[in-house]
């Protein structure tokens, strides 16, 4: 079954020192591509949660938001103390000029983010593994998703090669028709130019069917059923990074579209191939999204 590159996970736990946010949102991209954003306590952890997450999404362009609320704050804070100083000399340089109350400029400093510094601390390996659980909850979730709409695409892609083939089908009442006037037509062209009633036939024959063998599609047809084949077998498959293939097998299913439009020589069969091009067009589309 084909997966969507498209998904979204979240998941919370809660340990003794944090509790613990996770979200996955999932786009489609060529390669890998993951922006994690983790708090600094985690940041040691970094490159296992990378991999983790490259591991399972395989493909695509992930951000991953991780936050961790601190539930212990027995370490408290520390006073900024320059910056404490600098404020409160600012403040109170500007109460004297302007003649304002100088009460309250101390709570006011107090109040400033920036005022207390707190130490940069590191979870715990329990903390972690909290975080690891979380993480792959959140990742299941989005495996979850994308299975869910890689089906409605496998649908969707699915009835366009069916089209296809009944397109590649269509064309083979025009096949013989074809024929018939272009020999008349080669006939008609030969005998107003050079003005021979008496042409030797065999020799016009084979002049005929070597023009004919250039403008056959048959094999065309032949490889362009195979492709098609082929890629119903690689859609319906458990084929690991399904998208790549299928992208490489619609190029040799365009080349085979294209030849057959471009031999066909018949106003009927050019209708034909234009539905054809149209519905792989649509396939590629949405190959763009299937991991």
């Amino acid at each position: 079954m084909l997966q969507s590159m498209t998904g979204f996970g979240k998941s919370a736990v809660e340990t003794e020192n944090y509790r613990i946010r996770v979200e996955i949102r999932c786009l489609n991209s060529r390669n890998m591509d993951i922006i994690l954003k983790l708090p600094a306590a985690f940041r040691e952890f970094e490159y296992d949660l990378r991999s983790r997450i490259s591991e399972i999404l395989l493909r695509g362009k992930a951000d991953v938001w991780i936050m961790a609320d601190a539930l212990r704050t027995e370490n408290g804070g520390r006073l900024n103390m320059p910056i404490a100083v600098s404020l409160y000399n600012e403040l109170l340089q500007f109460s004297r000029q302007t003649g304002a109350s100088a009460d309250g400029i101390l709570e006011s400093v107090m109040r400033q983010p920036d005022v207390f510094k707190t130490d940069d601390t590191t979870a715990s390996e329990t903390d972690a593994n909290a975080l690891r659980r979380a993480l792959d909850e959140a990742l299941e979730q989005v495996k979850a998703f994308r299975f869910q709409e890689g089906k409605h695409l496998e649908e969707d892609i699915l009835l366009r090669i069916d089209n296809i083939a009944a397109g590649k089908e269509a064309v083979k009442p025009f096949e013989q028709p074809r024929i018939e006037r272009m020999r008349r037509r080669l006939q008609e062209n030969i005998q107003a130019t050079l003005n021979l009633d008496g042409m030797d036939a065999n020799r016009f024959e084979e002049e005929l069917i070597y023009y004919m063998e250039k403008l056959d599609i048959t094999e065309e047809k032949v490889r362009l059923q195979g492709h098609l084949n082929y890629f119903g077998e690689i859609v319906r498959g458990t084929t690991p990074d399904a998208g790549r293939k299928l992208g490489f097998l619609a190029q040799e299913i365009g080349r085979e579209i294209n030849t057959i439009g471009s031999k066909a020589n018949d106003a009927d069969i050019q209708k034909v191939v234009v539905g054809m091009k149209d519905e792989l067009e649509k396939i590629k589309e949405q190959l763009l999204n299937i991991l």
